[in-house]
């Protein structure tokens, strides 16, 4: 994807706190009132708004997730550690915050909408918890926000624009009270295909000769069910951490220390998709560095990591988008809040 406008981008760094507002035609009617209004659906603990005809397409993908995560969360149950979750994660000693992260997706637990990438934000910044919502974008004025003081005047800014702009299949709205944990889907989300076919040929390959990934991933994880993935581990490793990561190719995303991989949303991805699919070759422990040398035989070749069919512009990544607390967040960005408390409640560990 191509990142959001310079212009835009700017704007939405000036600011922390704004409100989101929806509109079928042109009012400026705060999401608050108008998401109240609109005809919206269910699913387990989503709700669904604007997406007309998709609408049960982006139930099923809910409902596929939900059952999908069941035998991931069995996975990070184990005492020790499966080859997926030491690809992915590496230290057992992580499968806790792994394991929250997961269950508190598959719940759909509400937590507070709020800034919470900032360091001693006031309490007042934060609105009531509430469960991550799913809206679709068709046109210009259906989602928009004011980057003005509580929401009024200024500049706006259409979702719509932000779409039709990188394209972007999807993004996260978070990081104000205004917002209430919205995931933006937008036309090109569609484009995807649903949901993936359970067969193992849809495995990545290792190249054993460098012991990593022989592609980037993206065959493996380029559908709506691990995009919905992604915007919810996103919602859910900021609101329980302050932090905002966005590696996205296997290959690096493997690469990450645990301590980084618990909080990067594309992790969550990979690690779901191969136990989805019951892969089971995976590069062995102590890989190269993707830069350096390795040594061969009469002397030493560099390695250089080169990803076919990938885009990546101002640091973002090819798939989606997040803004949160007013900043949209690049690839490799992270923002950290130590101080705030987790508010979202997770599902007991397994004992």
């Amino acid at each position: 994807m191509l990142a959001v406008p310079e212009s835009v981008e700017h704007s939405i760094r000036q600011t922390s706190v704004y409100s989101m507002q929806v509109s079928r035609l042109t009012a400026r009617t705060p999401i608050l009132i108008l998401v109240a209004a609109m005809e919206g659906v269910r699913t387990g603990p989503y709700h669904i708004y604007n997406c007309g005809t998709k609408t049960s397409g982006v139930s099923t993908l809910i409902d596929t997730l939900i059952a999908t995560l069941q035998p991931v969360l069995s996975d990070v149950s184990l005492r020790t550690s499966s080859p997926a979750y030491t690809t992915f994660f590496k230290n057992i000693a992580f499968a806790p915050n792994v394991y929250k992260i997961l269950s508190n997706i598959a719940t759909g637990a509400p937590f507070s909408p709020g800034p919470h990438g900032i360091k001693n934000a006031p309490f007042e910044a934060f609105g009531s918890p509430i469960t991550p919502q799913f809206v679709c974008v068709t046109d210009h004025e259906q989602i928009t926000w004011s980057l003005g003081a509580g929401g009024l005047g200024g500049t706006q800014i259409d979702a719509y624009v932000v779409c039709q702009n990188s394209p972007v299949h999807a993004f996260g709205i978070f990081g104000t009270r205004f917002l209430k944990n919205s995931i933006v889907l937008c036309p090109s989300f569609w484009t995807y295909a649903a949901i993936p076919t359970l067969s193992k040929s849809s495995c990545l390959t290792v190249d054993p000769h460098f012991n990593r990934f022989r592609e980037n991933g993206r065959r493996l994880v380029n559908y709506q069910l691990w995009v919905i993935l992604h915007e919810l581990a996103h919602a859910y490793i900021y609101a329980s951490t302050g932090v905002l990561s966005d590696v996205s190719t296997a290959n690096d995303c493997m690469s990450l220390a645990a301590s980084s991989a618990v909080s990067n949303a594309q992790n969550f991805v990979f690690y779901a998709a191969n136990i989805r699919l019951g892969c089971t070759n995976f590069p062995r422990g102590g890989r190269p560095s993707f830069s350096g040398t390795v040594p061969i035989r009469g002397g030493s070749v560099e390695l250089m990591e080169v990803y076919a069919n990938t885009t990546l512009i101002a640091g973002s990544e090819s798939q989606n988008a997040s803004v949160y607390g007013g900043q949209f967040i690049g690839n490799k960005s992270t923002r950290r809040n130590v101080d705030l408390t987790n508010i979202v409640t997770p599902a007991p560990w397994p004992t």
